[in-house]
């Protein structure tokens, strides 16, 4: 089974109406993709609350994957705004338990910074963070090139699957050691692929005032996308599940790639969320 989906529902203009209002667009979206991850909830552990509306705007069969929030991935240079890291991880999971009690959790996201380097104390803090969640099921994404170095490849990728994680295949640019290599690797259950977009000058773009823009800021062409369906035949035979996400959002791009993708597999989602040109 292949879900594919976009990062976030809140700038994929193309698939909104003019005039939706934000609290409407989940909804909207729903009848577009069967998956959305919550990036939302990378910047702050998001309330109860949210969740209950986002479940409650979707259909049975939706499903998201929940970033995990910077403080738990070692991003958040400041204090958060929890005194202990079990009361952290504690408070993330109660956050999430509409979803999960839903049925509609995918995965956890942990995408660790790019200066998350393959050591012993990352090793420790993997197995303690996989503790913490528990059964929750929870992904890996690394973003520093050390874990796929040819010295320690093969060990990463046995640590991945004997710990239970579920492993992230990037599509990013190559552009030094905060970008990974694309590593077609899948762990049974789950395997979750998120492609970034492929701009190599603006990867590398920190200081700049709208970095985040210009990173993800590229379009996938046919051929691109058509090697991937090669990939994702070889992959679904080894894996019971591929959630796949397009995360070239700068340009307005993730929604159109993905629809292409979904055109280019022949897929048919038929539990999507009535759309109102349906109706007629």
């Amino acid at each position: 089974m292949i879900t594919i989906g976009v990062t976030g529902w809140g700038d994929h203009d193309t698939l909104y109406p003019d005039g939706t209002p934000p609290r409407d667009k989940l909804e909207v979206y729903a009848g577009h993709f069967p998956v959305v991850e919550v990036d939302a909830a990378f910047y702050a552990v998001q309330p109860v609350r949210n969740y209950e509306r986002w479940v409650s705007q979707t259909p049975e069969s939706f499903s998201f994957v929940v970033k995990a929030y910077q403080g738990m991935t070692g991003h958040a240079r400041g204090k958060v705004p929890f005194e202990t890291t079990k009361e952290m991880f504690d408070a993330f999971k109660e956050s999430i338990k509409p979803v999960t009690e839903a049925g509609k959790l995918d995965m956890v996201l942990f995408q660790y910074p790019p200066w998350f380097e393959c050591d012993k104390e990352s090793v420790q803090m993997l197995r303690f963070t996989k503790e913490m969640m528990g059964d929750i099921p929870s992904a890996v994404e690394f973003r520093n090139q050390s874990w796929y170095s040819p010295e320690v490849r093969d060990k990463t990728l046995t640590f991945v699957r004997e710990e239970g994680w579920i492993h992230t295949i990037c599509d990013e640019p190559q552009a030094g050691s905060g970008s990974v290599p694309l590593v077609p690797f899948a762990t049974e259950e789950k395997t979750l692929i998120r492609l970034h977009g492929r701009n190599v000058h603006g990867w590398n773009s920190h200081g700049q005032a709208n970095w985040r823009d210009v990173r993800y800021l590229y379009r996938y062409n046919e051929k691109e996308l058509l090697e991937w369906k090669a990939l994702l035949e070889k992959l679904k035979k080894e894996t019971k599940q591929i959630v796949m996400l397009f995360n070239n959002n700068s340009g307005g791009d993730a929604a159109d790639n993905a629809k292409q993708m979904i055109d280019l597999l022949g897929i048919e989602y038929e539990e999507l969320a009535p759309r109102q040109l349906d109706l007629f």
